[in-house]
């Protein structure tokens, strides 16, 4: 495949491939990674229906009504 370019070139090329199999390989974990999360979201979701963060609305809301602050 190489016999008619130069050493340099070869490894040029060479080690081209080599970044691009390391990049591939990189991004395929980020993708995996995305993944998992959006399933643990999904599994959360299904399991407690909203996030901490609006429970924490919520519980300062009927606080706030349990307090006589909202009508």
């Amino acid at each position: 495949m190489y016999d008619d370019i130069s050493e340099d070139t070869r490894l040029y090329f060479d080690e081209l491939a080599e970044r691009e199999a390391i990049e591939e390989q990189r991004q395929q974990a980020i993708e995996e990674n995305e993944q998992r999360y959006y399933q643990w979201r999904e599994n959360w979701y299904k399991q407690f229906g909203s996030w901490p963060e609006e429970w924490m609305e919520i519980e300062r809301y009927e606080a706030d009504v349990a307090g006589g602050y909202i009508d």
